[in-house]
């Protein structure tokens, strides 16, 4: 498969729009809250940035680049 046409897979599939857009609700919820005690936003947003987590969302999209 040729490398734009991967992309382009990517992008619009829907599970990779969820992914992009619940990382943008995610740090625009921490700049909101990184000045109160509230850790929700900074806590999944830590998460989000671990190899254990790009890993498992890796595995959801495998079937994008085996298929």
């Amino acid at each position: 498969m040729a490398m734009g046409t991967l992309v382009r897979k990517l992008v619009h599939d829907p599970r990779v729009v969820v992914l992009l857009d619940t990382s943008i609700t995610v740090v625009d919820r921490w700049r909101e809250e990184h000045r109160s005690p509230a850790r929700s936003a900074f806590d999944r947003m830590t998460l989000m940035k671990t190899r254990e987590f790009a890993n498992a969302e890796a595995d959801k999209l495998r079937d994008l680049i085996e298929g």
